[in-house]
């Protein structure tokens, strides 16, 4: 394994229990959104653009989803970076990865890289984010056979990065989480 996905493993072991502590405890504090993908304030910081408004999806369904983190509004040099996801359904506590599988496509190896999947042959892409660039991640959501009709959303949590350009970045840089609602509907409609 690469040391740089080793570093952003164990900093991501770090950041996102930080993360999940500062958020609300109980899954039915939090307010589903129904609208379009919602996003807090972009001014002088990167920007994770999302390219749908919300999906409404069948049990054993998979969907594909652009995602590009546009950083033309800052001088920061985020180096190699990734886009950790979160998934919550309404009613649930924390974050659930059981019930819909994320793949990352890399383009390189033409084929779909599941994320954390450590035993996967194929790495997630990490393409580098540069002062004043751009970069694009299709993924995929693959949703479990036997869900319930139910709601929820997808966050989009920030960057992840190599250790020690995560020490030195500026973090108000740093792109707001970003929230794209889903629904899974009966199967038969």
């Amino acid at each position: 394994m690469q040391i740089s996905r080793i570093a952003t493993i164990v900093a991501t072991g770090v950041l996102v229990p930080t993360a999940l502590l500062a958020a609300p405890a109980v899954a039915a504090d939090r307010q589903t959104p129904t609208a379009a993908a919602e996003q807090q304030s972009t001014a002088g910081r990167a920007v994770i653009n999302v390219g749908a408004k919300g999906l409404t999806v069948k049990p054993g369904e998979t969907v594909e989803v652009d995602v590009t983190v546009d950083n033309s509004a800052t001088d920061t040099d985020f180096g190699h970076v990734g886009v950790p996801t979160h998934i919550y359904f309404e009613g649930k506590q924390g974050p659930e990865w059981k019930d819909v599988k994320v793949s990352f496509w890399n383009e390189e190896k033409k084929a779909w890289a599941a994320w954390w999947d450590f035993g996967n042959e194929v790495e997630e892409p990490r393409p580098y984010l540069d002062k004043r660039s751009t970069a694009t991640f299709k993924m995929r959501f693959a949703f479990a056979d036997g869900l319930k009709p139910s709601q929820g959303v997808i966050k989009f949590i920030g960057l992840s990065m190599s250790m020690e350009k995560n020490v030195t970045t500026d973090q108000a840089t740093w792109p707001a989480e970003v929230i794209l609602p889903f629904t899974v509907v009966a199967a038969d409609q």
